[in-house]
């Protein structure tokens, strides 16, 4: 991660989930905020990019509905962010 001045932000392009899953942990374990596509999840297994990591939330989707969706490539996205960012912007938001 970055000191508390600096804010590190990645995208990477997994070419599947299987296959880009060890160096995704390594990006969180160096960056604030990760953006990740064709990581190719259906989305009964989204919940696999959430465990990439304990100390990043994740908010993902999901083109695959089935096996021969034509659009896996271009529509499955996600963005990873470090938690206590995430929770210092809602408790901000909502304190406003």
């Amino acid at each position: 991660m970055a000191s508390s001045a600096d804010v590190v932000c990645v995208t990477y392009n997994m070419h599947g989930f299987n296959q880009g899953c060890h160096y995704l942990k390594y990006l969180c374990s160096v960056s604030d905020f990760v953006f990740i596509q064709e990581y190719w999840l259906y989305p009964s297994n989204l919940h696999l990019m959430q465990r990439i990591s304990n100390e990043f939330v994740c908010f993902s989707s999901s083109a695959m509905s089935s096996a021969t969706d034509r659009d896996r490539y271009r529509y499955s996205i996600a963005a990873m962010a470090v938690d206590f960012i995430v929770t210092s912007i809602f408790y901000t938001f909502y304190t406003l």
